[in-house]
């Protein structure tokens, strides 16, 4: 996944125009509704002076349950980490990392890539000798 960027002008009339190219690029048409979105924080003003533009509402993609991560209760048990315990989920580089959140913290990620690379290296040697 990628975030693609683009440099756009806001005209004097205070509209932004943005190429009917990159439209159909993003998936939207003429004449079709969007909605825009962006974060505050008191609950009016743009704080952070950006926006996104979506075909639909980010509130329903937030309750979507197509949208769920679901980690299955037995890999819960196995990791020890309680079934309705709050996780922190990191991706790295060929690895999803799933961790119970009040024990997650750099110190512990740090001691995980390592254990992580050593398993790495185990199973390379492994793979050689065969």
């Amino acid at each position: 996944m990628h975030m693609v960027e683009m440099t756009l002008t806001i005209a004097r009339d205070g509209c932004l125009h943005i190429p009917a190219s990159e439209l159909n690029a993003m998936g939207l048409a003429s004449g079709e509704q969007v909605m825009v979105a962006f974060l505050s924080v008191d609950g009016e003003e743009n704080s952070f002076h950006e926006f996104l533009i979506s075909a639909e509402s980010l509130g329903n993609v937030a309750t979507d349950e197509s949208h769920d991560i679901r980690i299955p209760t037995k890999l819960l048990i196995q990791a020890n980490i309680p079934v309705n315990a709050d996780v922190d989920i990191a991706c790295l580089d060929g690895a999803i990392l799933i961790l119970r959140s009040e024990y997650f913290s750099l110190a512990d990620l740090e001691e995980i890539l390592r254990r992580l690379g050593l398993a790495n290296q185990e199973l390379q040697a492994l793979i050689q000798d065969e």
